[in-house]
């Protein structure tokens, strides 16, 4: 593919390196279903409206998942983002997981991992509101130090070695959700 933008309708397949340079745009049309595999080097606008799944990395912050639009990790080899807006669903269905790197405002979003999947924040990524989930064998865990800021917990959240830097937000009302901690960790008082 060469660098111009591009708005694609159901059914797509994207398969090994696609380059969207600064000022390009990748666009997923409502209800249109993208399948992906191998590498997204994003240094445009890719927007999803509709469902963008599969595995292979999308490089760079300039995703945006848009409200009802879900991205999916349904392989059995990781999906890896790189950071953006989510107001929709970000989730792991496959064994392959979803690995998830630098920044996120998920507001009105959710982060989820369902049964038989997981989801790992990776060293340094932050969440910033919305909701994370875990349904049925589900994982949702962290290889780091990361933040949560204004989260939701449902579920279980696991975190491994290294420093939780923050967690800010509440645990719902006769929530299910649990919070797992190994390792050293340096807890403060919310200010």
């Amino acid at each position: 593919m060469s660098t111009e933008s591009y708005r694609r309708f159901s059914p797509t397949t994207v398969a090994g390196t696609t380059n969207l340079l600064s000022g390009g745009a990748y666009t997923t049309a409502n209800g249109s279903t993208t399948n992906f595999s191998g590498t997204f080097n994003n240094q445009g606008t890719l927007t999803n409206s509709g469902t963008f799944q599969g595995a292979g990395t999308i490089s760079g912050s300039n995703l945006v998942n848009n409200t009802n639009a879900v991205i999916n990790a349904n392989a059995v080899t990781t999906l890896t983002l790189n950071g953006g807006t989510n107001a929709g669903t970000l989730e792991a269905t496959g064994t392959g997981g979803l690995d998830l790197y630098q920044a996120y405002t998920n507001t009105s979003g959710t982060i989820e991992a369902l049964t038989n999947s997981g989801v790992v924040l990776e060293s340094g990524a932050t969440i910033n509101g919305g909701t994370l989930a875990t349904v049925g064998s589900g994982t949702l865990s962290s290889n780091g130090s990361v933040a949560l800021n204004s989260v939701n917990l449902s579920g279980t959240y696991t975190t491994g070695l290294g420093i939780m830097r923050s967690i800010h937000g509440e645990l719902p009302r006769k929530s299910v959700a649990r919070l797992r901690l190994i390792g050293q960790f340096a807890m403060k008082p919310l200010d």
